[in-house]
């Protein structure tokens, strides 16, 4: 969904607002790549799809043409696909049923966050780059310029091939420096969580619930025998004899 809204803002600011030449080619990769997203989709979809025929005919055909990034007017069909979400969105009962899938699947709803983030940021550090150094006799110049300016910045590497000159353009680099940290950290947060795993003898919450559960009605049931051996009758004929 996220992806979809981010493509048509992306294509309403190129079609309706006058934009530098380079700036609208950094909207058109980051439309590619995007595209690219969309028809990945599809083919799982297809491939997922019991009825797949059903499928083509209701809601994939408008899914693949609006995956073409070469023609403009089926871009249009990227519509359809955020009205088909925001179904789904009902179908999960709004907000509290989508978190729930989201928290039922962290690592998935993490590796996504990460990508949709680190493409915002490196779309809107290259577009606002170029803005801001346009005119100042910086070598950032192209949106390939742009884009690999923003990737060395955002992974911190900085070989200082391409720098900005302009007070904006440093206020830029500085924002895409701390943005490029917090996606790497969650990057490499994430990477370690999937190698480092628990191994067979180290002891979980639940153990230590179970066993504590364990305890609880062994308690129960030593307390239930002395119970009952306190209210059984005395014998005085037993204990005559044992004198």
């Amino acid at each position: 969904m996220l992806t979809s809204v981010g493509v048509l803002l992306v294509l309403a600011l190129s079609l309706l607002v006058p934009l530098p030449r380079e700036v609208k080619r950094v909207l058109d990769i980051a439309d590619y790549v995007i595209c690219a997203i969309f028809m990945a989709d599809f083919f799982v979809l297809l491939y997922l799809h019991k009825n797949r025929r059903r499928y083509l005919i209701t809601w994939g055909w408008i899914d693949f043409i609006s995956s073409i990034p070469i023609v403009d007017p089926l871009r249009w069909g990227r519509l359809a696909r955020v009205f088909r979400l925001l179904r789904l969105f009902r179908g999960l009962r709004g907000s509290t049923g989508l978190l729930k899938r989201l928290f039922l699947n962290k690592r998935e709803t993490t590796v996504i966050a990460i990508i949709l983030t680190m493409v915002c940021v490196a779309v809107f550090s290259s577009v606002a780059i170029l803005i801001a150094e346009e005119g100042s006799g910086s070598n950032i110049h192209t949106a390939e310029d742009a884009l690999w300016w923003t990737l060395t910045t955002m992974t911190t590497v900085g070989y200082g091939d391409m720098a900005p000159v302009t007070t904006l353009g440093r206020a830029v680099a500085v924002l895409t420096m701390f943005a490029g940290i917090g996606i790497f950290g969650a990057f490499t947060a994430l990477v370690a969580s999937l190698l480092v795993k628990p191994g067979e003898d180290e002891t979980t919450l639940d153990d230590i619930a179970g066993q504590l559960k364990e305890q609880g009605e062994l308690l129960r049931e030593l307390h239930g025998q002395v119970k009952s051996l306190k209210a059984k009758p005395s014998h005085p004929s037993i204990s005559h004899d044992a004198d």
